[in-house]
């Protein structure tokens, strides 16, 4: 016996499905009476109708907000000229801004303050920024110097194990100057090179010790795939750059202020914000990570922002102000940032 049709929208269906797969229609053998029957086959094609028409209006936001992203991310890119990949990172940022207030609870979503709802987008979770020094911390300065020294000990013929932990402490971890560690070391091993002469030689075995460190450079891209901004604040010569370079870190950052360039020096709190400018952001929210106690960690409690204080085996003595955190490599550190509960938008 072929089934009964029920006539629903102009669609044709069987009449024997429309109770669905738990109330099959079997003809004369329904004792629900017909006006019922077709009322309720009406109450389920008005509600099937309401969720193709709630799905509409889910795909057309998602298309609005795609391309309300879309122009935050232009604009930030005429303002904010990227680095090699950051078209890449710009567009993963995009794709995690899209999602946001779209995975809702549908039961919810009618209860939504009408206000908030046009709440531009970039407001929702604003970019966090990364400052992060950048000798001892990005990249091994020590280790670097050290080899440069005991190269200068074999061009002059000297004793490694007199002429080295002399000018280690006299460099202070280079807290002092090339000139005045060069003249100390000149004065007390008799060298006859000018200091000029010492400084290009040493510039040259000091920038070839500096080489990439994966570690560093996945972990700083693992912060840009999640949103990041990062900068490097660092006090030195414009020959930091240099180190950068040889390390292989620029396309990895948004900003770099060097205090010899932008003629302020850490631990003002000036060039913390001279930096976030430059990297396109903001100090709210952000973090310095450092192993200076004076430069990066006295300085981020001076800006009001959380800190973390790379330790290198030194036990904290300060008093006055303390780090957020305190761990023994700047991996570690990107570690907290990737699990810091990131700053939403007022």
């Amino acid at each position: 016996m072929r089934p009964k049709w029920s006539l629903v929208d102009d669609v044709q269906q069987p009449a024997d499905r429309l109770g669905g797969d738990d109330e099959l229609f079997t003809p004369g053998a329904h004792s629900e009476p017909e006006d019922a029957r077709r009322a309720r086959t009406r109450e389920r094609a008005d509600a099937a109708e309401d969720d193709v028409e709630r799905g509409r209006v889910e795909t057309a936001e998602r298309r609005r907000r795609g391309i309300e992203v879309d122009a935050i991310a232009e604009e930030h890119e005429r303002h904010v000229p990227l680095p090699s990949g950051g078209r890449a990172r710009t567009i993963e940022a995009k794709a995690r801004l899209c999602e946001l207030d779209l995975v809702e609870d549908r039961a919810g979503r009618d209860d939504r303050n009408e206000a908030s709802a046009h709440i531009p987008l970039c407001q929702a979770r604003p970019m966090p920024l990364a400052l992060f020094d950048l000798d001892n911390t990005l990249v091994d300065r020590a280790s670097c110097f050290r080899r440069s020294i005991e190269g200068l000990a074999r061009d002059h013929g000297l004793d490694p194990e007199v002429a080295v932990p002399f000018v280690i402490e006299a460099d202070a971890d280079g807290m002092r100057g090339w000139d005045e560690w060069m003249a100390d070391t000149r004065e007390r091993f008799g060298l006859t090179h000018t200091i000029e002469q010492l400084k290009a030689a040493h510039r040259v075995r000091y920038i070839a010790a500096f080489a990439p460190d994966v570690r560093v450079s996945d972990g700083l891209a693992r912060l840009r795939t999640a949103g990041w901004r990062i900068a490097i604040v660092t006090n030195g010569p414009p020959s930091q750059t240099e180190k950068l370079r040889a390390a292989e870190l620029t396309h990895l950052i948004d900003a770099c202020v060097i205090s010899d360039v932008a003629g302020v020096r850490k631990p003002d709190p000036e060039i913390f914000r001279l930096a976030a400018a430059t990297a396109g952001g903001s100090l709210e929210g952000a973090w310095m990570v450092g192993d200076s106690v004076e430069a990066d960690i006295a300085g981020a409690a001076a800006c009001g922002i959380a800190s973390i204080w790379i330790d290198r085996g030194r036990r904290w003595t300060a008093d006055g102000f303390a780090p957020s955190c305190v761990v023994p490599h700047v991996v570690d550190a990107i570690q907290v940032l990737l699990a810091a509960e990131l700053p939403t938008g007022s």
